[in-house]
């Protein structure tokens, strides 16, 4: 029975063979079709492209050599946006509610910037303070730091008698009791000045003078001028310019007791960070209270600079501030 499965007469041999022969060829047509049709003519492509290499350098060397530079120097390239100018500006004494749009420009604010300040002032509106402007639309902290110290606002009752033209200097005649202030220095004491005190000293205007009493309450104290450059948008030109008008007391410092002080009373100082001040505490738990304040300097923390800055400001006693070894 077997045997009669795989009994083929002769035409059904012929027809596998046929059938076979077919599948071969199919199977090499693939072949070349997959790995030999699609490849391309490597050779034809590098004579392609010598040709074309070829044919530039001909046209490159024959091209005259003026329009080579003038294709360099006129073509323009368009993704790249022409610097913008930097815009100019100048700082010079001003009223808000008096200086021309002229002026308003020259200190550099925008032309919708004077439109809102003009449109403000004409509705009735008066500034009194160079915070002032923080009230107007599109005015920002920038624009109020920039020009807070050239903010000069006339008192109504004094305006009839202002001789000053704000952005322009102008000579006027001197009375004798203005000669006799001239004469005088005036001297601000900085630990115990209020506002208006330290605006009299030309170079401190309304928003320096906050900014440091502000700072000289964080840290009890000035002991020396150069502190002032721990203050915002102080410099030492602006030291230069004020330091004949100013003293300072070190007797008026508010000192910190160590001995008592707890983490939130020294972290409080502007010297004294958060490690510092554990550092404080640990020690005098484990040590007992501070006998010297070179016990301070002893700890790993505190370095010689350090140490200097804070020895100010720091007591063993209230009642022997002044008698404390330095």
């Amino acid at each position: 029975m077997w045997k009669d499965l795989f009994d083929f007469t002769k035409s059904e041999r012929n027809g596998i063979f046929v059938l076979m022969l077919l599948l071969l060829m199919l199977i090499a047509y693939r072949y070349w079709y997959n790995n030999v049709r699609s490849k391309p003519d490597l050779l034809k492509m590098d004579e392609d492209f010598k040709s074309e290499v070829d044919y530039f350098l001909k046209n490159a060397v024959k091209k005259p050599e003026e329009e080579l530079l003038a294709d360099v120097t006129t073509t323009e390239p368009k993704d790249i946006e022409p610097p913008k100018e930097e815009k100019t500006y100048e700082l010079f004494y001003f009223d808000p509610n008096t200086a021309s749009r002229e002026n308003l420009l020259r200190l550099g604010l925008s032309d919708r910037k004077v439109d809102n300040l003009i449109n403000f002032r004409n509705a009735g509106g008066r500034f009194h303070t160079a915070d002032d402007l923080l009230r107007l639309y599109r005015f920002d902290e920038d624009d109020v730091e920039r020009l807070a110290d050239y903010v000069s606002i006339v008192r109504e009752e004094s305006r009839e008698i202002e001789k000053r033209e704000y952005g322009r200097p102008v000579e006027i005649e001197k009375s004798d009791i203005e000669e006799e202030v001239e004469k005088e220095i005036q001297i601000v004491e900085l630990n115990t000045a209020d506002s208006a005190k330290l605006v009299t000293v030309y170079g401190i205007g309304p928003f320096r003078s906050s900014r440091i009493i502000e700072y000289r309450d964080r840290l009890g104290g000035f002991f020396e001028e150069t502190q002032l450059l721990e203050v915002f948008s102080i410099d030492s030109s602006v030291i230069e310019q004020i330091r004949d008008h100013i003293n300072i007391d070190t007797t008026q410092i508010k000192k910190i007791n160590v001995n008592t002080a707890d983490f939130v009373e020294l972290v409080r100082h502007p010297y004294i960070d958060r490690n510092l001040a554990n550092l404080i505490i640990n020690f005098r738990e484990q040590h007992g209270f501070y006998k010297s304040k070179s016990e301070i300097q002893s700890l790993h923390l505190v370095n010689d600079d350090l140490y200097r800055k804070i020895v100010p400001y720091i007591s063993l006693n209230d009642l022997r501030d002044n008698q404390e070894e330095r």
